[in-house]
């Protein structure tokens, strides 16, 4: 369990040097995001029976996009994240994906 801890401490000293998003509140320009949470699931297998599975699961999102404004009101958002999530003992449930959004 302790190579999970260390891993989230290393990514979320990361997170706290990285510089803040370029775009104002409701207004335009490109942004940057990264996430890092680390936590504790009793039940990843969403059962009420006895065959309940616990684990400890980091995760990871990096991404950024671009925002616009369209009108008075409106805003264009264009972003595309990298997301990781990475359990201690359960790596079946491992997972890695890139999204794409136009919002």
């Amino acid at each position: 369990m302790a190579k999970p801890i260390a891993q989230f401490i290393i990514l979320h000293t990361l997170v706290c040097f990285a510089s803040s998003a370029n775009a104002e509140s409701y207004g335009s320009g490109w942004y940057r995001e990264v996430q890092t949470t680390y936590g504790y699931e009793t039940n990843i297998a969403r059962t009420y029976l006895s065959d309940e599975i616990k684990d400890s699961v980091w995760s990871v999102s990096i991404g950024g996009g671009y925002a616009t404004k369209v009108g008075r009101s409106d805003q264009l958002i264009l972003s595309s994240y990298f997301v990781h999530n990475q359990f201690n003992k359960t790596e079946a449930l491992d997972r890695m994906g890139l999204a794409l959004a136009m919002s």
